[in-house]
């Protein structure tokens, strides 16, 4: 669905601490969802391969220290690399789109709208 020629990776501007990079790829479907899906596996392995890189993405915003910076929970980040790990060793990649038996496992799992006093 990518078209390799299409891909362009530019530092675009640098604002303030923050370099602005741009990424470009033509995504060949007609179906807005496969798009999205797409989109949405592109940007996660980004943030993969930054994480990869020892560094990690921060908002716009403000940071007021009062006490010692807290760090992630080691447990949190280990469960979350276990389950990247063998998704990739089973080749099982939720994205960009569910095969049609966890589709149905997940089918009427949401309360929405919400029940009760929103």
């Amino acid at each position: 669905w990518l078209q390799q020629d299409s891909v362009s990776v530019r530092l675009e501007r640098l604002e303030g601490a923050a370099a602005v990079v741009r990424i470009d790829a033509r995504v060949e479907t007609r179906d807005y969802q496969d798009f999205l899906a797409v989109a949405e596996d592109l940007n996660l392995r980004m943030l993969e391969l930054v994480a990869g890189a020892g560094l990690s993405l921060t908002a716009p915003g403000q940071y007021v220290a009062v006490d010692r910076h807290r760090q992630d929970a080691p447990e949190g980040r280990s469960e979350a690399e276990t389950r990247l790990a063998s998704w990739r060793e089973e080749d099982r990649w939720p994205f960009p789109d569910l095969g049609e038996a966890e589709k149905e496992q997940l089918r009427g799992s949401l309360d929405y709208p919400a029940r009760g006093p929103a």
